[in-house]
């Protein structure tokens, strides 16, 4: 607090409202569940010296003094509790405005949630890169552009995966659309980020390989002698219980078996294209 020059009575410093912030801090630590207006009174009393200026009144005009206070105290307290109580009932209304925001938040990230999974179709969550390569393989590109969107946004909306890279997530950059190729790279950042994904469940790899026409991009020798060309079909994906799958591929040269983890090597260098 400045000094004012012009009024003699103003103090030069703010140790007196220092003096009664301190005290009110004493009493709230002392007794935390105090009412404010009872510190503010107590505040008044002691830091006036009130007491020391009530013993200087004659016993009469002491009386009358406590009387009137003591007279005012059931007002002031009512005033208080009305205070007291609307502030209560606005803390509660708050409270219950918040839930029914958080509630329809809550709606409306589910909605959400809901339509981008339906969004997925027969196409389902995209585990792999094959997968990803399978999937786009003969569509439009507005189509492919769409489908790799739509697993994006299921990756970052449903499953709430972290991104990558500030990109991850981004369709466009600076008001242009991004391509076919960067979103696929993304994507294939995300699942190979992507720690639950793994390997294929042996059910998913059954729906998702099973019946589809395959086209081979060059000839395909197997350890046996025999050789894989054109276009062949999956007609079976069996299991031998000990988790070793293996896939029938029915080609125009005859039926020839191989692991799963041969095809999917040959996948992943683009000997072998699903449809």
């Amino acid at each position: 607090m400045r000094w004012c020059r012009r009024c003699p009575v103003c103090s030069a410093t703010n140790r007196a409202v220092e003096s009664a912030f301190a005290y009110m801090d004493y009493l709230y630590r002392r007794s935390p569940n105090t009412r404010f207006f009872r510190y503010d009174a107590i505040t008044c009393f002691v830091l006036n010296h009130v007491a020391e200026w009530l013993d200087g009144k004659s016993t009469r005009e002491r009386t009358l003094i406590l009387e009137k206070a003591l007279k005012g105290r059931n007002e002031i307290v009512r005033e208080e509790q009305k205070r007291a109580d609307q502030l209560g009932e606005a803390i509660v209304r708050k409270m219950e405005a918040e839930k029914v925001d958080y509630e329809r938040k809550v709606l409306r990230s589910d909605v959400r949630k809901s339509k981008i999974t339906q969004e997925l179709g027969t196409t389902g969550l995209l585990y792999t890169e094959s997968m990803i390569d399978c999937a786009i393989h003969g569509l439009r590109q507005s189509d492919a552009i769409n489908l790799i969107k739509g697993q994006l946004r299921y990756r970052k909306k449903v499953l709430g995966q972290v991104a990558t890279h500030r990109m991850s997530y981004r369709f466009s950059e600076g008001g242009v659309q991004l391509s076919l190729d960067t979103l696929v790279s993304h994507l294939k950042e995300l699942v190979g980020a992507d720690s639950t994904s793994g390997a294929l469940e042996e059910d998913d790899f059954r729906s998702f390989y099973l019946g589809r026409t395959c086209e081979l991009t060059c000839d395909i020798t197997l350890s046996d002698g025999n050789v894989i060309d054109g276009e062949c079909t999956i007609d079976n994906i069996i299991s031998d219980g000990s988790g070793e799958v293996t896939i029938h591929l029915n080609g125009s040269s005859g039926i020839f078996t191989i692991s799963r983890s041969l095809f999917e090597d040959l996948i992943n260098d683009d000997a072998i294209v699903p449809l």
